[in-house]
């Protein structure tokens, strides 16, 4: 509807920034139908005049902004499903075959002596972890906070590795 149109309804000459909220309220609002809805508008107009427009426009924009954020929520749900999914199935791959092979003495390369660590290993992948006694005390402390034992941290660290190497094999 042009503005000139919707004047020529309503007997009146319309401010132009008012009739542009006029004709959004026309072209989005599902409260205007597509046959008689250039009558209908004017007629709201000439009942409710500028401030019922004003809060047909307000509404149309909250709703327009809710369907927004909401499509944005929605993506970023979607999101974080697939990496919830991608971090299950990493952690699947690992979790029993993960083994805590307890202490185990090894030479340090850098004091030239022996060393006490602990020693993890995954047979399937012929991997083996072995941490100073330091770094799993450290790791002890925040399992602690995590509620969890240290087991389920190593795992945790080995899930995340074998994303990345399964996203640099690709």
């Amino acid at each position: 509807m042009m503005k000139h149109e919707f004047e020529k309804l309503v007997g009146m000459v319309v401010d132009p920034v008012c009739y542009d909220k006029i004709e959004y309220v026309y072209m989005t609002c599902n409260f205007f139908d597509d046959v008689s809805g250039k009558e209908q508008i004017a007629d709201f107009y000439k009942r409710y005049d500028m401030n019922g427009i004003e809060r047909l426009y307000r509404e149309m924009k909250m709703k327009i902004e809710a369907f927004r954020k909401l499509e944005s929520l929605e993506e970023a749900y979607k999101s974080l499903y697939e990496e919830n999914k991608r971090l299950r199935r990493a952690l699947e791959r690992i979790k029993e075959n993960l083994v805590d092979c307890g202490m185990w003495r090894g030479l340090s390369p850098s004091q030239k002596g022996e060393i006490n660590m602990r020693k993890f290993e995954i047979p399937t992948k012929r991997m083996h972890i072995i941490i100073s006694l330091s770094d799993y005390e450290k790791l002890q402390k925040i399992a602690e906070k995590k509620m969890t034992n240290v087991s389920n941290i190593i795992r945790e660290i080995l899930s995340n590795f074998l994303d990345y190497e399964e996203k640099c094999d690709k």
